[in-house]
């Protein structure tokens, strides 16, 4: 005997599964699961399990030990020189160079606010030859680079530095 649920009353029905969906009434679903179970006859909870189980099993692992750093030739570079100077009292001097022509130096002293100020700068080659260099200052204005590799924005033109104007003393003018 098998157990349809239609429109929520309950028939008994005998036979094959094509017997108890032609016995059902027209225009009425008929369902042959309890509604707190899968077609598969688990249960909404097993379901939810299952599922999570899968997840966490297909997801890509992120904490191996691996080496963060992309260096094409495969090779360890060597450092050349390397200078470390920790006074304690905020102020700090820390430079380096590598052998494959990366040259970094940055210099601290204790902020009015409570901050760093650091003054620095880097350089490195470039694939193609020559060598990209910026300088740097970060502090309590924040952190403000120079170099002819950072793309500037081009000056805006007159009009529009005097409709800014205008808009400005509208705005003045009206609060």
């Amino acid at each position: 005997m098998r157990q349809v649920r239609v429109d929520g009353q309950d028939e008994h029905l005998v036979g094959s599964d094509e017997a108890a969906w032609g016995q059902v009434r027209a225009g009425q679903q008929a369902s042959s699961v309890p509604a707190h179970t899968s077609g598969l006859g688990l249960g909404i909870d097993t379901m939810i399990l299952l599922v999570c189980l899968a997840a966490a099993a297909t997801a890509s692992p992120q904490f191996l030990n691996r080496n963060q750093y992309w260096n094409p030739s495969g090779r360890h570079i060597a450092i050349l020189s390397e200078t470390n100077e920790n006074l304690g009292d905020g102020r700090f001097r820390y430079a380096y160079r590598t052998e494959n022509g990366i040259d970094v130096e940055a210099t601290g002293t204790p902020g009015r606010a409570g901050q760093s100020n650091i003054r620095g700068s880097y350089s490195f080659p470039f694939p193609e030859g020559g060598t990209g260099r910026v300088t740097y200052v970060a502090d309590e204005n924040g952190y403000r680079a120079e170099s002819p590799l950072i793309p500037t924005p081009h000056p805006l033109p007159a009009h529009a530095i005097e409709q800014i104007r205008f808009a400005e003393s509208q705005r003045r003018f009206q609060g």
